[in-house]
């Protein structure tokens, strides 16, 4: 779990951001969907062992890189439903 969380924790940006390069552009796209790929498994690893602080934490992240993602917010309030919940703030 460690190594999933530090994965998550080392993204710095998309590939060659500070480049426009059009060739560049296929990488990049699948780097970040890989990316969102790994931050979903890690927050539904976290919402199954009932982490939800922890699962917060990873769906502000996706949010803030991708804000137009609608499901990302439906989840947050799922999260956010469920924390209050089970008693913890």
């Amino acid at each position: 779990m460690d190594e999933h969380e530090q994965v998550f924790q080392m993204d710095t940006g998309d590939y060659l951001g500070d480049c426009d390069y059009i060739w560049a552009e296929s990488e990049r796209e699948r780097l970040r969907r890989l990316w969102l790929h790994h931050a979903q498994q890690l927050s539904d690893f976290y919402i199954k062992n009932e982490s939800y602080i922890a699962a917060i934490k990873v769906q502000e992240k996706v949010q803030e890189l991708f804000a137009d993602a609608e499901d990302n917010y439906f989840i947050l309030m799922k999260l956010y439903e469920l924390l209050n919940n089970s008693g913890c703030r």
